[in-house]
């Protein structure tokens, strides 16, 4: 079973060709990160809340979007992220970020650093953290299943939450609401 058929809103996977593999929307974008980026994924995203799926050096883009355009995503997951904590903009754009997101991070080894990742997951207000241990970088390749099981029980998690979010876009019916809604007509 892939992750979109078990959540009621579409995964998508910015910059990765094989996500469709993995049940997900891929989204290739060419820009690097920046206002061009943010507005490739926000044109690509479609009407509907997503769960935007990031990896490495687009994980700024990925909580740029989030502090940006939160009221677009139902959450936010970060695949071994690549960020520059010296940039002046990192931490402020980090505690705007009100989206649940989810930070993967591969250690192969028991005394991989992932310090960084962490503090990213520390800066999000609904920041959760996973280490996927023996996993080389990047672990939605290495350790498939790990990240889709791990990634799907957040998203179905974000999905429970979502109701609940003032920030959150909720006058657009998912595309599973409005198929069972022609099925039930």
């Amino acid at each position: 079973m892939s992750a979109n058929e078990e959540l009621n809103h579409p995964v998508v996977f910015v910059g990765d060709h094989e996500a469709t593999q993995q049940g997900f929307r891929a989204l290739p974008i060419s820009a690097r990160v920046g206002d061009e980026w943010l507005a490739a994924v926000d044109d690509g995203l479609g009407s509907h809340p997503v769960h935007l799926v990031v990896a490495g050096p687009d994980a700024p883009g990925g909580l740029r979007f989030a502090a940006e355009r939160g009221g677009r995503l139902i959450s936010l997951v970060l695949v071994d992220p690549e960020v520059d904590e010296d940039d002046p903009t990192y931490w402020d754009t980090l505690r705007a970020v009100k989206v649940p997101t989810l930070v993967i991070a591969a250690a192969p080894a028991p005394n991989s650093p992932v310090a960084q990742a962490q503090s990213v997951a520390g800066g999000v207000a609904n920041g959760v953290f996973v280490i996927i241990d023996g996993a080389e970088p990047p672990s939605h390749r290495t350790r498939v299943d790990s990240f889709v099981e791990w990634g799907t029980a957040f998203m179905a998690i974000a999905e429970g939450l979502a109701p609940d979010r003032p920030d959150l876009d909720q006058t657009q019916e998912t595309e599973a609401q409005q198929g069972s809604r022609r099925i039930d007509a």
